[in-house]
């Protein structure tokens, strides 16, 4: 008789108001939903959810956008800081439009940050380049 051991891995999720959170592989997605206007306030939510969420020091992090409609200058602000950035160890931003295209390179442009940032059209691809900051 041959015996099995069967193991299932769990992905661990959080949701929040904004953001749909998930660890997989050694890589935070965060799924920002539909509609989601962000302002300081909310961007420190979201900054104060993934710290809690983690369970190390930093990830790369893959950001998927469902639908920010805005995102108010003291909040990129904020998210662009040191702060804002802890816990992400670099980030990939998945571009789906034309629009978000424009919305976020005009955001990496005007907005400084220490982290390093790289836009892709292909899930896979964000995910191999990020697979390369896992521990």
């Amino acid at each position: 008789m041959i015996w099995y051991d069967v193991f299932f891995i769990m992905k661990k999720t959080l949701e929040t108001l904004y953001v749909f959170f998930e660890i997989d592989n050694g890589i935070l997605i965060a799924t920002y939903k539909p509609n989601t206007y962000i302002t300081l306030k909310e961007a420190k939510e979201i900054v104060a959810s993934r710290l809690a969420f983690i369970d190390k020091p930093s990830l790369p992090t893959l950001v998927l956008n469902q639908g920010i409609i805005k995102m108010n200058k003291a909040a990129r602000d904020y998210l662009a800081s040191t702060e804002g950035i802890a816990g992400v160890k670099c980030a990939a931003i998945l571009i789906n439009s034309n629009f978000i295209s424009i919305t976020v390179n005009f955001f990496l442009r005007v907005t400084k940050t220490k982290l390093l940032v790289k836009t892709f059209t292909d899930k896979k691809d964000a995910l191999a380049w990020l697979s390369g900051f896992t521990d």
